[in-house]
């Protein structure tokens, strides 16, 4: 069964890996990490789907939306972002000057501990691609009783460890 779920993942990271190669748009397609614990493709496929929803939404300025995606996690508990939590991310995010957002890097590492970066562009001129005018927004994908929600990426977060300054 555990050698299945490799095989699955692998070959899912493989036809990502060829189509991103094969791609004539270079950096359009988003990075893939393997992860440290065993996921299914259904669970990639899930958080891919919904990372890129959220960035849809992030990238056309409709913050009412993408702040429904949100959530907490709380003592193991999950919970939508309240009304107060929702109208103080929206008017955050309606401060910054957004001309696109797509993701750019999706990580899973554990059932909270993972990283989406969203690449998204300050300035109307050039693209995505050239780098310019760009910051980066983190969420944490987080699965409780094997349902995968949206978190915004926070060190402070139960279950969330610095992977980079070990």
């Amino acid at each position: 069964m555990k050698l299945r779920l490799i095989s699955c993942v692998a070959v899912a990271v493989a036809l990502v890996a060829i189509v991103s190669c094969s791609s004539k748009k270079e950096n359009n397609e988003p990075i893939l990490r393997p992860a440290s614990m065993d996921y299914s493709s259904q669970d990639s496929a899930e958080v891919f789907n919904l990372a890129t929803q959220f960035a849809e939404f992030f990238g056309h300025n409709d913050f009412e939306s993408a702040a429904l995606m949100l959530h907490t996690v709380r003592n193991d508990s999950i919970f939508p972002y309240t009304e107060d939590q929702r109208k103080d991310y929206i008017q955050k995010m309606q401060m910054l000057a957004n001309y696109g957002c797509r993701m750019e890097t999706l990580i899973l590492r554990s059932d909270k501990n993972n990283e989406v970066r969203l690449k998204v562009k300050l300035l109307p001129v050039g693209t995505l691609d050239d780098d310019q005018a760009i910051t980066h927004v983190y969420l944490n994908p987080v699965v409780i009783d094997g349902q995968w929600y949206l978190t915004l990426r926070d060190l402070k977060a139960e279950g969330v460890e610095n992977v980079y300054e070990k």
